[in-house]
């Protein structure tokens, strides 16, 4: 009976039944994941987002939130809000978001699975970035810290 649990277990890992996948990443024009654009780039999202399965969503790009939360208001800062229909797998094949030129800065990125144009918690999966893991940014962005001074 081990066995066969084990067979099954090792069946349903291989296979990608064992969790459902959400994976967005912002793209180029290639479809290399990157997180540095420059502002004449047109940019782009693919990947797997299981609560847009079958819905019309919305796309907003937003300066980058130092935390998301359920209720929070979206709205969108590039040139316009992207709406697609994804498909029931939850694949979304290469999208551009948004078309260069851009304006320098850090982004996240948020589906608006319901379109009423705020978080909601089953969305959560569907945010690219908070904080200072930003989903990408445009042009040259903050310079680093100087190093420490000497130790003598």
């Amino acid at each position: 009976m081990k066995k066969l649990s084990f067979l099954l277990i090792a069946l349903f890992s291989l296979t990608g039944f064992a969790n459902a996948a959400t994976e967005l990443n912002v793209v180029d024009s290639d479809g290399n994941v990157k997180t540095q654009f420059d502002v004449e780039d047109n940019i782009y999202i693919e990947g797997v987002c299981d609560a847009a399965s079958n819905d019309i969503t919305k796309v907003y790009i937003m300066n980058n939130q130092p935390s998301w939360s359920v209720g929070m208001e979206v709205s969108d800062v590039s040139a316009g809000i992207e709406i697609f229909e994804v498909n029931g797998n939850g694949d979304i094949i290469k999208k551009l978001i948004w078309k260069g030129p851009t304006n320098a800065g850090e982004y996240d990125v948020f589906l608006d699975v319901n379109n009423n144009r705020k978080v909601d918690n089953f969305e959560i999966e569907c945010i690219l970035g908070s904080g200072p893991e930003f989903a990408f940014r445009v042009g040259a962005g903050a310079l680093p810290p100087p190093p420490p001074p000497p130790v003598e």
